[in-house]
């Protein structure tokens, strides 16, 4: 009688144990496909008004990018962007709007993409961006944590504003405002 008694407990601790790994096993997979739908994608670190990013370019920070002549326009979007990027893919609408809104302004696009040019241009050319403004670097040549991210870059070559990820709708009107607006050390002259 005790040997069957033990064998029920052991049969219920082991169908225990299967349920509770599986339910795990079920959150895990939820986690995960919830971070690649989009409904919990990255969103921007810190507030790019006041430089509280946690990674990527500081604000006022100068940066270089061989080939890059910052003074020739006043403020510049460095789009820092991926064609295998499923978050740039995803955001080809707002980049589209950007370029069109930076076109009206004044303010000059630049895309950094590690691709080849062979595979970043028909990617650029799908968002509505000339591969004119293309640079073939790695996200690191501008001190960004990876793609997508958005540079907003003064004329001097100094960061004005920084966003990460994947936007969401009052991030990409900020984004389109703060073309418009003088940079932080024009705002204290």
């Amino acid at each position: 009688m005790l040997n069957r008694w033990r064998a029920h407990i052991e049969v219920i601790a082991n169908v225990s144990i299967i349920v509770v790994a599986c339910l795990a096993c079920i959150l895990l997979v939820q986690r995960i496909t919830r971070r690649s739908d989009g409904r919990t994608s990255p969103q921007p670190v810190g507030s790019p008004r006041t430089g509280l990013a946690r990674s990527g370019p500081s604000i006022g920070e100068h940066l270089q990018l061989a080939g890059v002549d910052w003074s020739t326009s006043a403020r510049t979007v460095v789009l820092v962007l991926s064609a295998k990027c499923h978050f740039c893919s995803d955001s080809a609408p707002f980049y589209r709007r950007l370029a069109d809104a930076a076109a009206v302004r004044g303010v000059r696009i630049l895309a950094v993409m590690p691709e080849p040019r062979t595979e970043a241009a028909p990617f650029l050319a799908s968002i509505g961006i000339s591969d004119r403004a293309l640079v073939t670097a790695s996200p690191s040549a501008v001190h960004a944590p990876g793609t997508p991210t958005l540079i907003l870059v003064s004329r001097s070559g100094s960061v004005d504003a920084v966003w990460l990820g994947r936007l969401r709708p009052e991030a990409e009107a900020d984004v389109v405002t703060r073309l418009t607006e003088q940079s932080p050390a024009v705002r204290g002259q």
